[in-house]
Order: C-alpha cells, then structure tokens, then sequence
C-alpha cells in the first residue's frame, strides 16, 4: 500500500510541476478541465444526428441511452457509494506546495466522479464504433490526466474511476439484450 502511495504522489508532483511553467500548457490544461467536457457531451449527443440508414440510427439511440446509463450509474451511484465509505481528501488539500491553477472545492476524490462518467462515455461508444471510441477514450484520458496536474486527484483515483466506467459500461451494453421489447419500441419510434 505504502508504494501505491508513493507512486501516486510521485506521478502526481511530476503532472503539478507542468502547472505554471509555460502560459500555453496552462491553457491547454484549463482547456482540457473546463471546456474539453462540453464537447465530449456534444460528440456523443452528435451520434443522434448523424447515421447512415434506419438501422444505423436505432443502433445510435440505444447506444446514447446506454452511455449515458453507464455514465450516471458508475459517477452517482458507485461513486457516492465508494465515497461513503472511503473518505480520501484531494491532493490540494494535504500536499503543501501544488501548483493551483484552477480552484476546486475540498472534497472526497476516491474515485474520480469525472473518470467515471466520462470514460462511461467513452468505452460504450468504443463497443460500438472502434475508431471513434478510441478517440473518445483519448479525450477521456487527456480531460483525467489534467485533472491529477491541477491537483484535484490521484492518479489511483483516476485508475479506480476508469475500472468502474469499463465494469458499468459493459454490464449495460450487455444487458441490452434483455431490455423488454415495449421498452426497445419506444426507443425505435422516439
């Protein structure tokens, strides 16, 4: 436990010590945690817009549906529930010394809540589409990472949240297959 920890502040002081070194890596670090999740959301909600035949656009309804299950489930419900029970502060709040460049309220950081849902996100799109899928999961990745730089999280934080988002991820996407049919004509005719 005591190397998980050191390797955790270790990989963490390495990510901080890029915050305020350069005025152009400060902003593509804001970028990544303040701006990057909005446009996560509009790429998957895009998948609604854009399809090939009528197959192709049930298929993306019912993969948007199970994105977004998978996401609030694994950040709203395991999270929380984690968290309950495991009350680890955030590494601004015990390490003297962070580089700060975004303010986060104190909080709990085990797991990610962010990991969580954006890699939900992510690895249910990446179960349908391969090649947009890993380019979600990238940008999943990139908005996690900065996260430990600015100091809102361990990276164990991050790895916790990312085994969660692929756990709920892939039990909604397979159990899919056992959703009433009412229930799959009503997303069909939507």
């Amino acid at each position: 436990m005591n190397t998980l920890h050191n390797l955790d502040i270790s990989i963490l002081i390495w990510l901080n010590s890029w915050v305020g070194w350069r005025e152009w890596i400060d902003w593509t670090i804001f970028f990544r945690v303040e701006i990057l999740p909005y446009f996560f959301i509009a790429g998957v909600l895009l998948f609604a817009f854009f399809y090939k035949n009528e197959e192709q656009k049930i298929q993306n309804r019912f993969m948007i549906l199970e994105a977004f299950a998978a996401s609030l489930i694994s950040r709203f419900i395991i999270a929380e529930i984690i968290r309950l029970f495991y009350n680890r502060p955030r590494p601004f709040e015990v390490i003297d010394g962070l580089n700060q460049l975004l303010q986060h309220a104190p909080a709990y950081s085990f797991p990610s809540g962010h990991t969580t849902f954006y890699f939900a996100l992510a690895v249910t799109i990446f179960f349908y589409y391969k090649r947009t899928g890993a380019l979600f999961i990238f940008a999943a990745l990139q908005l996690t990472l900065t996260r430990i730089a600015v100091g809102f999280h361990w990276p164990s934080d991050i790895v916790a949240g990312a085994i969660i988002a692929v756990l709920a991820s892939s039990f909604i996407y397979n159990y899919r297959k056992h959703l009433p049919v009412s229930f799959k004509e009503k997303i069909i005719n939507i």
